[in-house]
């Protein structure tokens, strides 16, 4: 593909005619970011379809005069919470064009106008998004449209041939495969009650919640394991695996609740969760963690033989200095 001038490419609205390309563009720059979580046109479609996410209206490509898809971009609206977040690529030849940049700029001025129309003050208000810190262009990118750094994430993996044995459950805890005709709803709960104190979180309603973590493909009963005390759950890991390259097991959701923890329940599930991506024929696990989580979640993943593979920088673009010029 030859490089395209920022002055060759139009930008427009997001088609569902689009996601072939698209998911080809975004697994060319997910290589070549050195990125490992590769999704398909189905998975891909799935995240467009979030609930209360619209991507014909909230999502936009950078096209060239042939009509290859080259570059995406969008943002989710949480009304509620007065901000949105999102992502964007560009794919590796046609970068340093300026097509990032103009993604960007079309793309936040729609996000800006959709939380205006319903948002009599915009103070407060904000635009968030990620980039790897290894990817200069992207960080520079962000910097240059007004955004800062706020937060930082890991990606964390061990090599399960180095992984320590399970260990031991506290008294009275029982471990089980979770039962989807009659625990999700107990899981959602404990899930929503759990990250409430962490950093950023939003809450989700039960089908918002169950998009993301069930019905996405990757929903598999034997990679989420539930801790029960009695009939109450004390802690949980939901897992599932990384479809390329295929041999890692990725930690979704891991968290113990307020009254049982500090008793090694969140190591038991950890170590527990590593044997059980063995038994499926995985060769390493991941997951991700806010940097300063308040639980001391990092400590807990590096004691059980975790390191830090990645660190992504959480952007955010206050929009109350800016929303008048928006209306």
């Amino acid at each position: 593909m030859a490089t395209k001038t920022v002055q060759q490419i139009t930008i427009r609205n997001f088609r569902w005619e689009d996601l072939p390309a698209a998911t080809e563009a975004r697994r060319q720059t997910t290589l070549a970011d050195n990125d490992e979580h590769v999704v398909n046109e189905d998975q891909f479609r799935h995240e467009l379809e979030v609930p209360g996410y619209d991507a014909l209206h909230d999502a936009f490509v950078a096209m060239t005069p042939n009509g290859e898809v080259v570059g995406f971009c969008d943002g989710e609206v949480d009304m509620d919470n007065r901000h949105a977040h999102g992502f964007g690529f560009v794919v590796p030849e046609q970068r340093r064009q300026g097509i990032g940049a103009r993604l960007l700029e079309v793309t936040d001025r729609w996000l800006v106008e959709r939380l205006a129309s319903e948002a009599e003050d915009l103070t407060d208000a904000f635009i968030q998004r990620y980039a790897n810190v290894t990817n200069e262009g992207a960080n520079a990118l962000l910097r240059a449209a007004g955004y800062a750094i706020v937060r930082y994430f890991y990606r964390m993996q061990i090599d399960l041939q180095d992984a320590a044995a399970p260990t031991p459950l506290p008294q009275g805890i029982v471990l089980r495969n979770v039962d989807a005709e009659r625990d999700l709803f107990a899981v959602f709960q404990a899930d929503q009650e759990a990250f409430a104190d962490h950093w950023g979180f939003t809450p989700w309603t039960f089908e918002e919640w169950k998009h993301q973590v069930v019905t996405d493909g990757n929903f598999n009963p034997a990679l989420w394991r539930i801790a029960w005390d009695g009939d109450q759950i004390a802690g949980y890991c939901i897992s599932r695996v990384i479809a390329v390259p295929g041999d890692l097991g990725w930690v979704r959701h891991l968290a113990v609740r307020r009254p049982w923890r500090k008793r090694g329940l969140g190591q038991a599930l950890l170590t527990d969760m590593f044997a059980v991506f063995k038994q499926h024929g995985l060769a390493r696990a991941g997951l991700g963690v806010d940097a300063d989580n308040t639980t001391n979640a990092v400590n807990l993943y590096q004691r059980a033989g975790m390191h830090v593979a990645f660190k992504f920088a959480n952007y955010r673009k206050s929009l109350s200095s800016q929303s008048t010029s928006f209306r």
